[in-house]
């Protein structure tokens, strides 16, 4: 009795093992075309234009991300052959991006921060909780879950400093 017992609860811990192996988190840097994209890219001096976090949580997989008119907004991450993106892995454990996840949807539905565009040029001081911007939410989420990409806070992150960041790591 014991013994199916003590089998049952190793076969039930292998499990989680595998399902804690297929939960983790990256960062999408997207290197976009647009006019906007563009001026991004010519300001950092980088090919990214955009950032977002993608969760892959076992059988599901999301994709948050805060878009100019749209705000943050989830849904299925974007297929490769649409968008031209290059792939960061966040080296996290199962909590935190379990964490990430649910601080991440939490976020959903806030709006774009316009004036932070503005700032972000201009190397702003200050920033909102309730609207955001690219690379601040995707830096706010990895800090707020043990994870900080930079010295700088991150509402000062741009689609660059995060993907350098992120790439430094592999190095």
């Amino acid at each position: 009795m014991l013994n199916k017992a003590l089998n049952a609860i190793r076969e039930a811990m292998d499990k989680e093992g595998d399902v804690m192996n297929e939960v983790y988190v990256q960062v999408r840097g997207y290197k976009g075309v647009g006019f906007g994209s563009k001026f991004i890219q010519r300001w950092t001096r980088s090919p990214y234009s955009h950032v977002s976090l993608v969760f892959h949580l076992g059988h599901t997989e999301v994709e948050v991300e805060a878009l100019q008119f749209k705000g943050v907004i989830s849904h299925a991450p974007n297929s490769p052959d649409k968008k031209d993106f290059d792939v960061f892995d966040v080296p996290l454990n199962y909590r935190q991006v379990m964490g990430a996840h649910s601080l991440a949807m939490s976020l959903v539905g806030a709006k774009y921060d316009w004036a932070a565009i503005r700032a972000f040029v201009r190397h702003r001081k200050s920033h909102s909780l309730d609207k955001w911007i690219c690379s601040e939410i995707v830096a706010y989420v990895l800090l707020k879950n043990g994870y900080k990409l930079s010295r700088r806070s991150p509402h000062l992150e741009s689609p660059s400093t995060v993907c350098e960041s992120l790439r430094l790591i592999r190095s």
